[in-house]
């Protein structure tokens, strides 16, 4: 009976301490990260939008997409601040040139994120998802291909 009680407390203790890993886990990457990263980017002088505990900007952006998606659409090829009209308004709101800068991604300090395996067999080597030489070459393959002329030909076939 001893024993039971023994094993009882064992386990019980072992599930307060991993529940207590758990939600240490979870206050670490959803406060302090985000508050670190918001710090040391204030810090450097960039500043942005305030962060909201686990769903950052997302109401936000999701209220600024609805408002836009209600309005009508002028007749310009101006599509940005209807597609994305949070990343818009960022952009007029905070530091423009920043903005570009980050947008423009040329150093390439925001690579193409890594796709699933599932996705990666379906679509192995397809434009989007290739990187540097091999995009190179496909970029020229496809200019050569959709050139105006050779567009023509085609349109013409139809």
């Amino acid at each position: 009976m001893e024993t039971m009680g023994n094993l009882l407390i064992l386990f019980t203790t072992s599930l307060c301490l991993l529940l207590f890993v758990a939600l240490l886990n979870v206050f670490y990457k959803y406060w302090w990260i985000p508050h670190r990263v918001q710090f040391i980017m204030n810090s450097q002088g960039i500043r942005g939008p305030p962060y909201e505990f686990i769903h950052g900007n997302n109401k936000e952006a999701a209220q600024m997409l609805m408002e836009a998606s209600t309005k009508p659409m002028a007749l310009t090829h101006n599509i940005f601040p209807r597609v994305t009209p949070h990343v818009y308004s960022w952009i007029n709101k905070y530091d423009p040139e920043l903005v570009n800068e980050v947008l423009k991604n040329g150093e390439k300090a925001f690579p193409k994120p890594k796709a699933s395996y599932l996705f990666d067999k379906l679509l192995h080597d397809d434009f989007g998802s290739t990187k540097s030489e091999k995009w190179a070459r496909l970029r020229k393959l496809t200019r050569y291909a959709f050139h105006g002329e050779s567009l023509k030909v085609i349109i013409a076939t139809f």
